[in-house]
Order: structure tokens, then C-alpha cells, then sequence
């Protein structure tokens, strides 16, 4: 017996992709819901899938759609600092670094207090 040899082509793929957050609150904010976005850096090497985390915390609201663009939205969360923390996979399963964001969320309105009164 005698067969036709079969060829086949792969591609082993170890090298991850890299993550960019790309829409991200200001250093300064006092909205009660957060979006960000993030992509991969790689051209030619989309997420299709991410984790990301609030305060060490998992979001369960955090996509990719199918052109490798990330979002997830935050809300809820106490005044003080805050850190918004992404990693993605690309194809192979090769996972990103995580890539973070800061800012400070201030609901607290400031006060004013008069030092000295105008001489009328």
C-alpha cells in the first residue's frame, strides 16, 4: 500500500501581543460611570478576548468585538484613587502584560470659606 504524501502548513505562534488603553477617564473625576477602551499594538495580531480588573477586582463587562477593540465600563465604585487594569489573548492564547490607568474619583463638592470680607 502506497499513499499520496499530505503536506500541511502551521504557524506556532509565542510571541503576545501588546495592549494600549486608548479611552480612559481623566486624572480627575467625578462621574459615576467609567468607559474605557484598549487594543493591541500589534499589527496583524488582534485580541479576541480580555480580562480586566477595577481595583484588583474582575469587570464582567469587559468585551473584544471582532476587529480586536476592547471596551468595559466601571460604575459604582468609592471616592479615593482608582486603577483600571486590561490584559488581552490574541488567537494562539498568547496573553498580554497587564496595561493600567489611574485617576481619582471626587464626589465631594469642595467648600469655600471667606478669610477676610471687603471694607465697604
Amino acid at each position: 500500500n502506497v499513499s499520496e504524501i499530505a503536506e500541511r502548513d502551521f504557524r506556532v505562534d509565542r510571541a503576545a501581543p501588546t495592549i494600549q488603553i486608548t479611552k480612559y477617564p481623566p486624572p480627575f473625576s467625578n462621574l459615576t460611570t467609567e468607559s474605557f477602551e484598549f487594543i493591541s499594538t500589534m499589527a496583524g495580531d488582534p485580541l479576541v478576548g480580555a480580562e480586566c480588573r477595577l481595583d484588583g477586582n474582575a469587570l464582567a463587562n469587559c468585551s473584544v468585538d471582532g476587529m480586536g477593540k476592547g471596551s468595559a465600563t466601571a460604575t459604582g465604585f468609592a471616592e479615593g484613587l482608582r486603577k483600571f487594569e486590561v490584559r488581552g489573548r490574541d488567537s494562539s492564547q498568547n496573553w498580554t502584560g497587564w496595561a493600567s490607568v489611574t485617576w481619582t474619583h471626587d464626589r465631594t463638592k469642595p467648600t469655600s470659606v471667606f478669610t477676610s470680607t471687603p471694607k465697604t
